[in-house]
């Protein structure tokens, strides 16, 4: 079994043992801020920013004081080398001055340093040695990072180990981004899916009639267009300035966070914010009950929606969260949910919030979106009959997630290995 700690760590003997600051140099080269902004990823390693689409840290609009990194140097994220932001850069560029760099001795082939220092016992080392009183604030400093010590075989050996390394990595790499591309071809089933239901109905001999609406299109006769509006009870958003209520005790009621709307309607629980709400009228608005549908309403996931389903005893929602509570006995909760997350209604979100100089959604542009509805019967029997097609893409896609995730394991597995000398890779002679 590969061991998650340096000190439960068996190197070969022959092996030279060396402090990473005999090995590195620190740099703070500046002043090209012309060069293409770089960001150091857990996964990733160091990619040029603009090639990734789900980093929202907005660079400075002074570059001046960014830090040059050229090919082969490393880069460490101080306040995420916990969790693997670790790597040698295979780009030349700028990174934030938050950012450490480093060049490298003659001793280290980069690519071998590479995969040592992200490799799982290295990474379960910076997080010993980080220092802070949350781990989104934790700080690995560099004379902490300089007096790790790292195992150097010969200069032939770290090359053939590297070789080897990235050969088998861009393999798995590979059969990663197929499954990835398939669980995105799912997800574009499954919206197209939805979109049917919520716009036109299952039965393809349907009589149409034009909606009126330029983003809905025609809709079957017997449906009408209504706003959101007008099929809730209540709406809110959430509360500001809640910070100060915030615990520690995982008995304490829930604080939703936007990050907290997932995938396909669904709530994530994985990481909770925990409060101590404030006995007042304030309190109770913003409550949250079962059946009520959620919109994030600011920040980089506006126009999320999730429905509440199977909730913890108490859950209150933040600012950046809008509350609809659907009349039952005008619209099903999953169906309002469904066609507010449908692309008819989001194209008409992103219109209200991207056609002014706002960068968010209020209540009155939450609840004029216009909505195709079906009577409530046909409405049940749509979500019924489109969570039975959707179970079974909700089934393969998590297949594939397991999938990926197995083929992370085993890419770290063999990266630790390797790198520890526990896999015999032969050396090329001249």
């Amino acid at each position: 079994m590969t061991s998650n700690s340096i000190a439960d760590t068996s190197f070969p003997s022959s092996w030279a043992q060396k402090p990473l600051k005999f090995v590195l140099t620190r740099k703070s080269h500046r002043g090209r801020p012309d060069a293409q902004l770089l960001s150091v990823y857990r996964d990733h390693g160091v990619v040029p920013k603009a090639s990734r689409d789900d980093n929202f840290n907005k660079a400075s609009t002074d570059l001046s004081s960014y830090l040059f990194v050229r090919e082969g140097d490393l880069v460490i994220n101080k306040m995420k080398a916990w969790q693997g932001s670790v790597a040698v850069s295979r780009h030349t560029g700028i990174v934030s001055p938050a950012y450490f760099t480093f060049t490298l001795g003659e001793a280290v082939y980069p690519r071998f340093l590479h995969y040592q220092l992200r490799s799982r016992p290295y990474v379960a080392l910076y997080r010993q040695l980080s220092k802070g009183i949350r781990p989104n604030q934790w700080d690995l400093e560099p004379e902490a990072f300089g007096r790790i010590v790292v195992f150097l075989p010969s200069r032939n050996t770290q090359t053939a180990i590297a070789d080897f390394l990235d050969r088998k990595t861009a393999a798995i790499d590979t059969l990663i981004e197929k499954k990835e591309r398939m669980i995105e071809l799912l997800a574009e089933k499954r919206i197209a899916l939805v979109h049917r239901a919520v716009t036109k109905g299952l039965d393809p001999n349907a009589r149409m009639k034009d909606s009126g609406v330029p983003w809905i299109g025609e809709i079957p006769e017997h449906w009408e267009i209504s706003r959101a509006k007008s099929l809730v009870s209540f709406s809110t958003s959430g509360s500001r300035g809640w910070a100060v209520f915030y615990t520690d005790d995982d008995c304490a009621p829930v604080f939703l966070q936007s990050g907290n709307l997932g995938a396909n309607l669904a709530l994530n629980f994985s990481r909770i914010q925990y409060v101590d709400p404030p006995r007042s009228s304030e309190g109770s608005r913003t409550f949250l009950l079962e059946g009520d549908v959620l919109i994030c309403i600011t920040g980089a996931k506006t126009g999320n929606v999730a429905l509440a389903t199977d909730l913890p005893e108490r859950v209150f929602i933040n600012q950046h969260i809008a509350l609809l509570r659907p009349r039952q006995k005008l619209v099903n909760s999953s169906f309002l949910a469904h066609a507010l997350k449908s692309d008819p209604s989001q194209q008409q979100l992103e219109a209200t919030q991207y056609g002014g100089t706002k960068q968010g959604l209020g209540l009155e542009d939450v609840g004029n979106v216009q909505i195709a509805l079906p009577p409530l019967a046909e409405q049940r029997e749509l979500i019924s009959l489109l969570e039975k097609r959707c179970h079974a893409i909700v089934g393969a896609t998590t297949q594939s997630r397991r999938q990926i995730d197995r083929l992370k394991e085993y890419r770290q597995a063999l990266i630790t290995q390797a790198v520890t000398g526990q896999l015999e890779i032969p050396v090329k002679t001249a």
